[in-house]
């Protein structure tokens, strides 16, 4: 079962479809819903190990040596901030910021902070460095949020087949 994922989020196989339309709107609905609220955890914890989701980026590279110093001369202790993992995560604010949206083909992944675009495409801080959160253009999720995107979207069409059955 092949799901994709470009600008416009993560688009569903034709059999998931299929089985899909034949429900009623609002498990439609349900079911995009739990998938995405699932995905969302799953990439947050990622990040928060210091990892991208990303296919073909692998751990965040580290902090700046200026960066470095203010962490450990304790600039940021009340954050809790470590040298390692390189985490994105000083308030927290923008990982909370992940949302996600309902599409014609399925749903779509993205954050609401505007931090999101300097770590993601711009680059963080003097250096520039790019720590990849979301995929961009031919870019595509790791293959472990992948499997388990597909293990939510298996799961999920599992229940709404079983209400299905249940209803005949």
């Amino acid at each position: 079962m092949k799901i994709t994922v470009d600008k416009s989020g993560f688009t569903l196989p034709q059999e998931i479809k299929r089985i899909l339309s034949t429900v009623g709107r609002d498990a439609r609905t349900k079911f995009s819903r739990q998938a995405a609220d699932q995905l969302k955890k799953d990439i947050v914890s990622t990040i928060k190990t210091g990892n991208s989701p990303v296919k073909n980026f692998r751990r965040f590279q580290g902090y700046s040596p200026s960066y470095r110093q203010a962490i450990n001369r304790g600039r940021y202790r009340r954050y809790n901030k470590r040298l390692r993992p390189v985490n994105l995560t000083l308030s927290g604010r923008m990982l909370k910021s992940i949302a996600s949206r309902l599409t014609t083909e399925g749903f779509m992944i993205y954050f609401t902070s505007r931090l999101v675009k300097y770590h993601n495409d711009l680059g963080a801080g003097r250096s520039r460095v790019k720590r990849r959160i979301l995929p961009r253009d031919n870019e595509v999720f790791k293959r472990s949020v992948m499997i388990k995107s597909i293990e939510i979207l298996t799961e999920s069409v599992e229940n709404l087949l079983a209400k299905k059955l249940r209803r005949l």
